[in-house]
């Protein structure tokens, strides 16, 4: 593989999967490629090289920027760019390392190492189906079951109406109530339409359903917004009838596993008095994806990161916490 490449010691330096530089902005590519890679950089490299009409590799295929964060010994963990064109959109993956096929840098001509990949893996990134995840939680119901010895019925049937409300007008939106939060799922994909990823109207739609929960029950909620990669193939999944006592959310989701491991930090900080209660914990991730209004050097002096070591991920998020009139004022809503 690249055979013709690892002769040019001078220029090139291969890596280990074990040696993968971290944290580096890299090219992601297919080994179906491999063939363009290598004929233009050893063009590149003769001593009699037409600089002027040489075309880059990356202008002969396709490619998304990555960054590698993490290698163990089944997986590297990836952040790719999947949407620079409309947006900042960036999700993290896991790479089984049996997809991994090799890795290089041209140097000096070259900053970013190639990171080439299964071509089966590579084209599935675009086509699959990937998750944005919501978790409700009121706020209060400890206090509500000392007083009332139980969850008032007459709340929680109202809870029900307006969930069930919600749903019938947001039919692309998935719905889990329990007594005492909600969880809400948006699938979305990226090679058949771009603008399917709706970000900004998720959060309207989730600031509107806990105000009328607010102003009907009486009843505070905060959200925590994610999104990513989903493990789970839905094109494949079979539609059979599911019982009306089985509800079945098709999900094994790095965003549905972040919301909780996010929720449980946000409540250490409050009890510590580190930080304030809020009404959106929103995952940098998500934000960063959005119709931000500010470049990242430019926002308000009082917007925040918080960020933390996951023990589930065995990686690092990060989160801020908002009120809605902070959201509006980074980020444009009108979508």
């Amino acid at each position: 593989m690249l055979d013709s490449l690892k002769s040019h010691t001078d220029h090139i330096e291969f890596y280990e999967i074990t040696d993968v530089p971290l944290y580096k902005d890299s090219f992601l590519v297919s080994d179906d490629n491999l063939e363009k890679i290598e004929n233009q950089w050893v063009e590149f490299l003769a001593s009699d090289c037409d600089y002027e009409k040489w075309v880059h590799p990356n202008g002969l295929m396709d490619y998304i920027p990555c960054s590698i964060s993490s290698v163990t010994e089944t997986h590297l963990n990836i952040t790719i760019l999947l949407d620079r064109s409309s947006r900042f959109h960036t999700i993290s993956k896991s790479l089984p390392t049996k997809f991994f096929k090799t890795a290089f840098k041209v140097f000096p001509s070259e900053k970013r190492p190639y990171i080439v990949v299964d071509q089966k893996w590579f084209r599935n990134l675009r086509s699959s189906i990937y998750s944005a995840y919501v978790l409700i939680d009121f706020v209060g119901i400890r206090s509500l079951l000392n007083e009332n010895g139980e969850f008032p019925s007459a709340k929680l049937n109202s809870i029900k109406s307006i969930v069930d409300k919600f749903s019938d007008q947001n039919k692309d939106l998935t719905f889990l109530t329990c007594a005492d939060n909600i969880i809400i799922k948006s699938g979305w994909t990226l090679n058949s339409n771009l603008s399917k990823y709706q970000p900004e109207k998720l959060i309207k739609t989730v600031y509107q359903l806990m105000t009328q929960i607010k102003n009907d029950t009486e009843i505070s909620s905060y959200a925590i917004l994610t999104q990513g990669a989903n493990y789970v193939d839905e094109t494949n999944l079979t539609n059979g009838k599911t019982p009306e006592n089985h509800f079945f959310i098709s999900s094994i989701s790095v965003p549905f596993i972040e919301a909780f491991e996010i929720d449980e930090n946000v409540r250490k900080r409050i009890r510590e008095g580190e930080i304030e209660k809020m009404q959106f914990y929103i995952e940098n991730s998500f934000y960063t994806s959005t119709k931000r209004k500010h470049y990242s050097s430019e926002e308000p002096s009082w917007f925040k990161k918080l960020e933390f070591k996951s023990k589930k991920l065995n990686t690092r998020l990060s989160y801020s916490g908002l009120n809605y009139q902070n959201i509006c004022e980074l980020i444009d809503l009108n979508e």
